[in-house]
């Protein structure tokens, strides 16, 4: 992480705006996920669509996160692969 991201983290803990701000964003991206859990609910295993789309959400941000602001030993592609992998072995039967 730079000093500048750092710098940034550490406002935003402080920041109730910013708290509300990625609050609001976190639900507009479930409620997308979770339209689109709908849309497929017949050939989805997960019968909690609600839950799963917190967690999809969940799991693509912590590796966003930890691709982006640290320095990750591992392999993007791979990172990708197997969080595409994991998620679709969650999703279907």
């Amino acid at each position: 992480m730079t000093d500048f991201q750092k710098e940034m983290h550490a406002l935003s803990m402080q920041s109730g705006e910013f708290h509300e701000m990625e609050a609001k964003n976190h639900q507009f991206v479930q409620e997308r996920i979770l339209a689109i859990l709908e849309q497929y609910a017949p050939i989805l295993r997960v019968s909690d669509k609600k839950t799963a789309a917190f967690l999809i959400q969940s799991s693509i941000e912590a590796a966003v996160h930890e691709l982006v602001f640290y320095e990750c030993p591992y392999d993007a592609e791979n990172i990708i692969r197997e969080l595409t992998d994991m998620l679709c072995r969650y999703l279907l039967p």
